[in-house]
């Protein structure tokens, strides 16, 4: 069963909406006030979740612009955040939420360049700083393998050496997903053999890439331990000719034998649907018309 579905980053209900601005602009001024507004909306949208009894979001990458660039070294931006990340975070474990972040696919700690990879970390470490200073224990930072670089088994090896080497707790926070070009569930479930890292099944990248391996659900989501509820992500394709694209919303169709195959497994659904909660609703209300008449079947 379903326990928890969420969306990411911006509510089209409450019209989420971030700052940023041009480098060439920069100012330490500019950077509080988008910084200050960014927060803002971050708590606007987590409160609009708890209203709609939506216990999972993903947050936005995109609280600080330009965090991990050169112009940001001398800045410590966290000292602002602090008091707002602090009642941010109080506000979602007091309404048992659960948060996460999705670092952008240019997060490569699998690169053969030294300064792509040393970069990738400090991305990394962007995203546990802001969601560990909210005083969360159960987040989760979800990452891509990365590219194939012209061999794949060498871009796999400097992926489980790089994780491996990452600071204990930042590795404990990072889920690693299946992608839709590249990496498979069985590739994922072979770096999570030599690292340890937990994994999420991205179900339309399994549609998109695959190499014939018959799904192990159990497997993926037993990597996640006793403690945490595992989740998938969950999108629909655009249309037949861009099949790799997002559509707007969830064709339950598409995914409904999913569903009803493991019905009887508890995790939680992340939507990545351009609708954001529209889709989630539409969603809900499809699969509560379909698990009624599932749970008959034995």
């Amino acid at each position: 069963m379903i326990r928890h579905v969420g969306f990411a980053c911006m509510s089209k209900k409450c019209n989420t909406k971030y700052q940023t601005f041009r480098l060439a602009s920069f100012s330490e001024y500019r950077l509080k006030q988008a910084i200050t507004h960014n927060l803002k909306e971050t708590e606007r949208t987590i409160q609009h979740c708890i209203s709609e009894g939506i216990k999972l979001f993903r947050m936005s990458s995109d609280l600080v612009p330009f965090a991990t660039h050169e112009i940001m070294k001398d800045i410590d931006y966290m000292s602002w955040m602090q008091s707002d990340l602090q009642r941010i975070g109080d506000i979602a474990k007091n309404n048992n939420m659960i948060l996460s972040m999705h670092p952008s696919q240019m997060c490569c700690i699998n690169s053969p360049k030294q300064d792509v990879v040393n970069n990738s970390i400090k991305d990394l470490l962007y995203h546990y700083d802001i969601l560990n200073a909210m005083g969360l224990s159960d987040f989760n930072i979800i990452i891509h393998v990365g590219g194939v670089y012209g061999n794949k088994e060498e871009a796999i090896q400097r992926f489980i050496g790089v994780f491996n080497s990452l600071p204990l707790d930042l590795r404990n926070h990072i889920l690693l997903e299946n992608d839709d070009k590249s990496y498979t569930v069985s590739d994922i479930m072979k770096i999570h053999n030599q690292t340890g890292v937990r994994l999420v099944l991205d179900l339309h990248h399994m549609y998109c890439n695959n190499d014939g391996t018959e799904l192990d659900l159990e497997a993926i989501f037993a990597t996640c331990g006793a403690v945490t509820v595992p989740k998938i992500h969950l999108s629909s394709p655009k249309s037949v000719k861009e099949f790799r694209s997002h559509s707007d919303t969830i064709d339950f169709d598409y995914c409904k034998d999913f569903f009803k195959k493991y019905r009887r497994l508890e995790f939680d659904v992340m939507i990545e649907a351009k609708d954001k909660d529209l889709a989630v609703d539409r969603f809900i209300s499809d699969y509560k018309n379909s698990v009624s008449e599932w749970l008959k079947v034995v």
